[in-house]
């Protein structure tokens, strides 16, 4: 094994895109003989060689974070109400003492740690124990609540009191200690100009593949094995639910419906909700 030790933290569970990217790339370290580990806060994985879920704290904060804690979740709650965004508590439960029977890191890789890692205590502690390297799964670590860029509603007072407490906490953190990793330029883009992380380093490292899977092959015989016209235009759309806004399902039935009739395109769709009918010739 290297000497090089990077433990992952996560709170996305499986089902996510978030996790499933960053595992890829601790399997990727463990496979090039580095000491990777997966910190697991999702609750729903199991203790093995590689992942070590991560334990609820057996000692309760202070009253006063708790009803902190509580009431800010509470006006998170009631900011979602009527809207398809996604928004998370910054004050997680995760605090330092769950983390400190954990081996000390060489590095830090924190993924998608929403409503796990509390910001105030947590990521400070965690730049002092070793450096971090934040990869920017979306955009909730370089907003307040949301995870989307928030629309004109939900752009409230509460998002700015959050964005201000975010940098308060990065104020904290020297510069040298924390690095934003981004898998597109938009979303680095996106950071370098935050009003939370601007200043801070940001690196573009796409995410990665296993090439021995994910390589061309043959287009005849992958239509043959999956029953595809050979004489057709195949058009993928892809989302984990087709029922969320963003993923943009309304924009591609409308493309559809503008199309020639005599146009010869099959539609795969790849994703965990079932595509309903909407007419399409």
């Amino acid at each position: 094994m290297s000497p090089l030790q990077v433990h992952h933290f996560s709170s996305c569970p499986f089902t996510g895109g978030a996790a499933r990217a960053g595992y890829r790339l601790h399997q990727g370290l463990r496979q090039q003989d580095v000491d990777s580990r997966w910190i697991d806060g999702s609750g729903t994985c199991l203790a093995n060689s590689d992942i070590i879920p991560l334990e609820f704290p057996k000692e309760r904060p202070s009253v006063a974070r708790r009803i902190r804690r509580r009431h800010l979740g509470d006006l998170i709650r009631k900011a979602r109400r009527g809207t398809a965004n996604f928004a998370s508590n910054p004050l997680g439960w995760a605090t330092p003492p769950t983390f400190e029977k954990l081996p000390k890191p060489n590095l830090w890789n924190l993924h998608w740690v929403a409503n796990c890692m509390d910001w105030e205590v947590t990521l400070p502690w965690l730049t002092e124990q070793a450096p971090v390297v934040w990869t920017l799964h979306d955009l909730n670590p370089l907003q307040g609540i949301w995870h989307y860029e928030p629309s004109r509603h939900e752009a409230s007072g509460l998002e700015s009191r959050v964005i201000e407490m975010k940098q308060r906490v990065l104020k904290r953190i020297p510069k040298d200690r924390l690095l934003f990793a981004a898998p597109s330029r938009w979303i680095q883009d996106q950071c370098q100009n935050s009003p939370v992380t601007a200043g801070f380093p940001t690196m573009h490292i796409p995410y990665g593949v296993d090439c021995d899977i994910f390589q061309p092959r043959n287009s005849h015989e992958l239509r043959t094995l999956f029953d595809l016209p050979q004489d057709a235009q195949i058009l993928g759309f892809v989302a984990e639910s087709i029922h969320d806004p963003r993923k943009g399902l309304h924009m591609l039935v409308e493309a559809l419906q503008r199309l020639n009739e005599k146009t010869k395109i099959t539609l795969v769709t790849l994703g965990g909700s079932q595509l309903p009918e909407f007419g399409l010739p």
